[in-house]
């Protein structure tokens, strides 16, 4: 009786055949906003939440009214940040971006303001590899992050002191 093989047997070659790859742009035409008819619709990638009312509520339940202070000092301390966000850009002072939007994207995240978390590290990430094009652009969308997860914060006030 022969001996069974000491391995398993060796898989067969695949053949791999080259996907191809579209590189002409279409060309523009009078519904450039609109996809053409029948096309499947682009994938759409979430968004980062404003303001996470869940972190919030939880924060209120575990602090109580303590966390009205917390979000006071969060939105008095933010416009410093994005001051030394706004001085480090025009340097550009890599360390100094990298330092501020890591406060700033932790602090963000604490009190539930995602998508201001999410563009401090984006500038966070960028500003350590030293690669963050035009930052001027990106500490402005810092700033109107911030100034929507403001609003959100000062709306949500009335409803918890009713």
């Amino acid at each position: 009786m022969p001996a069974p093989p000491a391995g398993p047997a060796p898989a067969p070659a695949a053949t791999v055949q080259p996907t191809p790859v579209a590189t002409a742009t279409p060309p523009a035409s009078a519904n450039a906003g609109s996809p053409p008819a029948g096309a499947p619709e682009p994938p759409k990638r979430p968004l980062a939440l404003v303001l996470d009312t869940d972190i919030l509520d939880d924060l209120q339940a575990m602090l109580g009214e303590e966390v009205d202070r917390l979000i006071d000092v969060f939105l008095d301390d933010t416009p410093r940040l994005i001051k030394a966000l706004e001085n480090a850009a025009a340097g550009p002072d890599y360390d100094a971006l990298r330092d501020a939007a890591h406060s700033l994207k932790s602090s963000a995240a604490n009190l539930g303001a995602m998508s201001l978390s999410a563009a401090a590290k984006r500038v966070e990430l960028a500003a350590r590899e030293k690669s963050l094009e035009r930052p001027a652009v990106a500490v402005a969308l810092i700033a109107n992050e911030f100034a929507r997860a403001r609003q959100q914060m000062l709306a949500r006030r009335p409803a918890q002191q009713a």
